[in-house]
């Protein structure tokens, strides 16, 4: 039986969208851990640290507590590579490049609900946005299908290849906004839960946190 071998092309391809996923699995578990280790701070400083002032959970206060924390940014590494071509559509070279993408969600755009006769609390977050991806010149390395296009410029071409390179990526890649999604409603939750559920002796909310376009 024939077997087709994969091209140099392809092998590359696999290889840089199984680092991918692996690089951006492990900016999740960093996230959570090290937010998880903020939000705690923040509840023992603004909330424990004040036992006495705040004696019920309304919605007004939920909001300040919920503003006043540091949500949300988060910066994922990318990987990725570009082939450059000349004029007459021949390759000139490949360039291979390191990025950084940063997703998030706007603090002032969330909005709470309390529902009192189920003891609910419904958190709704905005949309996540991506900033413009940043691509790390110092990390570019070449491989020329001739001596003749490495030249002084080629640098700065190959920057400018990458760059829209990994904007067309980020685009298309639903993977970093649905972690940051994630990553930001199980923020919300360890941030809200300790903190209303200290607040009224004997009464347990349960949290709810919606994504954007979410329905209940």
């Amino acid at each position: 039986m024939d077997r087709k071998k994969l091209k140099p092309k392809q092998v590359i391809q696999i290889i840089l969208a199984v680092v991918l996923i692996l690089l951006i699995c492990m900016a999740a578990v960093w996230i959570k851990k090290h937010f998880f280790s903020d939000a705690g701070n923040f509840v023992e400083e603004n909330v424990i640290g004040q036992e006495g002032k705040v004696t019920t959970v309304t919605q007004s206060t939920l909001e300040e507590v919920i503003k006043k924390s540091q949500l949300y940014t988060a910066e994922y590494p990318y990987n990725g590579y570009v082939t450059v071509y000349d004029e007459d559509g021949s390759i000139k070279y490949y360039v291979a490049y390191e990025g950084t993408v940063k997703a998030g969600i706007d603090v002032t755009r969330i909005t709470v609900e309390i529902d009192e006769d189920t003891d609910t609390i419904t958190v709704r977050l905005p949309e996540v946005s991506v900033e413009d991806p940043v691509v790390n010149a110092g990390t570019m390395e070449f491989i020329f299908k001739k001596d003749k296009y490495n030249t002084e410029t080629v640098a700065a071409e190959a920057y400018r290849y990458a760059e829209q390179d990994l904007a067309d990526r980020v685009e298309e890649d639903t993977d970093i906004r649905a972690c940051a999604l994630e990553s930001a409603k199980a923020a919300e939750r360890a941030l809200i839960e300790p903190w209303v559920n200290q607040i009224e002796a004997g009464r347990t909310y349960t949290v709810r946190v919606l994504g954007y376009g979410e329905e209940e």
